[in-house]
């Protein structure tokens, strides 16, 4: 655990580990995986908000108003996508809610239709930029889920300082951490044993 002499900080980082306990550890170690967007257009659906939700963080007044005024509005702009999990008492609906509301710039994917994809949901960015590693891996906790360790070396943008979201993220992936090095120390003492059982 990581203690900052700050005692805002301090309070902000304690408040972010109350608030990421009850994430799952489901995709610790996904990576991102290429996905041709265009090829399989068909295959994959865009989860929108609710009509609450767009009505009161959008500018528009209705789906079909964006979608008239900007077709590519919450489309995928990029074929790398992120497998996310979504877990037991979170919904496909109320996690596509969260990204919207919170500004993610990620759109969640409903990949069951998608032969082959390992989870049945991902995150796909919807903004372009030089790295959106704080984005991806707040969306994660948005989900439900620990960031994976992939997005543990963040960039550190000029003027950036530790806010809600940037805590949240850091406490998320510190506990994300501490989950890996548990299931590594696990799988070792299963070897471990193994390796004893085969030379009695």
């Amino acid at each position: 655990m990581t203690n900052i002499s700050n005692s805002n900080h301090q309070v902000t980082l304690d408040q972010a580990r109350a608030q990421v306990s009850g994430l799952c550890t489901s995709n610790l170690f996904a990576q991102p995986v290429y996905f041709s967007i265009l090829n399989h257009s068909e295959e994959f659906q865009i989860l929108w908000p609710d009509d609450e939700s767009f009505q009161e963080h959008s500018e528009f007044a209705s789906r079909e108003e964006a979608e008239d005024q900007n077709p590519d509005f919450l489309d995928p702009i990029y074929n790398s996508i992120y497998p996310v999990t979504i877990p037991y008492g979170l919904t496909e609906q109320s996690a596509a809610n969260q990204l919207f509301v919170e500004g993610a710039n990620l759109t969640l994917l409903n990949m069951e239709n998608c032969p082959g994809f390992t989870t049945d949901h991902a995150l796909a960015l919807t903004a372009s930029g030089m790295d959106f590693s704080w984005d991806i891996a707040h969306a994660y906790t948005l989900c439900g889920q620990f960031p994976p360790l992939h997005f543990s070396n963040l960039p550190n943008f000029a003027g950036t300082k530790l806010g809600d979201k940037e805590a949240l993220v850091l406490t998320a992936l510190e506990q994300a951490v501490q989950q890996a090095h548990w299931r590594v120390d696990l799988a070792n003492r299963d070897r471990i044993h193994s390796l004893e059982q085969l030379t009695q």
